[in-house]
């Protein structure tokens, strides 16, 4: 049998004076062998994320390692110098992180994000490393690899920010792929598409996965092990479909029942009376220019229509790049249509200035996809909600 790529012992990690526990991680142990892919799950703060930022050496300075070993093909990685874990890091373990935008560099171009990576762990001259990140970029299936090369994040789709990501994670074929729930903020039809890439890529390079997540059609889809967690520790482990159809803890067996099921509830009664919120023909167009001043536009939002009345939910879905979230940016007036018309109760909004906007706000609220880029970092929560 082979060597595992992945070993942990015992891991334990030291939580802050004051948490809610002694540890993040409290006892976990796992291996991982070649090609193969071991899921861990669990509800948020089960310590999911704290384990796998372990074994990457990116452990936060209030953190500590309590004890435990963590080996990368037979080496320490606690033991490892930090400049040993740089090096490792890349070549021989990558990490596809959750938020690309918190990952990726917003002043620097995607292609110069990769070849920094070539720069550090090879000798390869320029044409070389450009070339390697234009043939990766084709692999991940972005579109027209040679203008990715030159776009920065703010330019791309959450779906193409993510393949940027997948692909520093595996251009140098590192033993050790970690993926920490890549696929969270995407549309099902990308989500689906990162996932087959990443079997790909760990099929051609025979790499082992450490994949967290908290969606259980995600682990029924790419899993060969399961490892589950709750407060810290590990509360069953085995193979994908002895936790999935089997499970023995009472903990598996409620994250199972908390799967929601696609079959709707029976409908309630329509809502009656005005909207509360309505876009009637919405539109939005942006304009760029190139380096001659020539403007190229691109047709973001084409005469979108929605009403939504006290009482009832509104779903808006689509693909990445399908304009849900424009639409929602213009009825917030977070930014302004190009067309259309944007009513607050009955009160026109969308060519209001921002001066009579701001009395208004507080009839309409948005709750972020990603809270890091919605919370000011400077602010304690309590002093951001005064």
């Amino acid at each position: 049998m082979s060597q595992p790529i992945l070993e942990i012992q015992g891991l334990q990690v030291a939580l802050p004076t004051g948490a809610d526990r002694a540890h993040a991680v409290d006892g976990v142990s796992l291996s991982i062998a070649p090609g193969r892919t071991l899921c861990v799950v669990g509800e948020s703060g089960s310590g999911k994320s704290v384990m796998s930022t372990t074994v990457m050496g990116l452990l936060p300075r209030e953190l500590r390692v309590a004890g435990g070993g963590i080996a990368l093909k037979g080496e320490s990685l606690l033991q490892a110098t930090p400049a040993r874990l740089r090096a490792l890091r890349g070549q021989a373990m990558g990490m596809v992180f959750q938020e690309p935008m918190t990952a990726l560099n917003p002043v620097m171009s995607c292609g110069d994000q990769v070849d920094e990576l070539l720069r550090t762990h090879t000798d390869w001259p320029a044409l070389k490393r450009r070339q390697a990140v234009l043939d990766m970029f084709a692999r991940v299936k972005l579109p027209d690899p040679q203008r990715m090369v030159r776009s920065y994040p703010h330019q791309l789709s959450g779906g193409q920010r993510q393949r940027i990501v997948i692909a520093m994670a595996v251009i140098l074929k590192p033993a050790l792929l970690i993926c920490d729930e890549p696929t969270t903020a995407l549309d099902v039809t990308t989500q689906r598409e990162i996932l087959a890439l990443i079997k790909q890529l760990q099929e051609e390079q025979g790499s082992a996965v450490l994949f967290i997540t908290h969606d259980m059609g995600v682990v029924a889809d790419i899993a060969d092990e399961v490892l589950v967690m709750h407060k810290g520790c590990a509360v069953e482990q085995g193979t994908r479909d002895d936790v999935l159809f089997r499970p023995q803890a009472d903990y598996s067996r409620m994250l199972l029942s908390a799967v929601p099921s696609i079959t709707p509830p029976l409908p309630r009664p329509a809502p009656s009376g005005a909207s509360l919120l309505r876009g009637e023909s919405v539109s939005k167009t942006y304009t760029a220019h190139d380096w001659m001043g020539r403007a190229r536009q691109h047709r973001a939002l084409e005469a979108a229509s929605v009403a939504v009345r006290a009482g009832e939910t509104v779903g808006i879905v689509g693909e990445s790049g399908s304009g849900k979230s424009t639409l929602a940016r213009c009825l917030m007036r977070l930014i302004d249509p190009t067309e259309g018309q944007v009513f607050w109760g009955g009160a026109e909004v969308a060519r209001l200035p921002e001066g009579r906007l701001r009395p208004l706000r507080n009839r309409v609220q948005v709750v972020f996809q990603d809270p890091n880029r919605s919370l000011n970092p400077r602010l304690r929560i309590g002093e951001a909600l005064i």
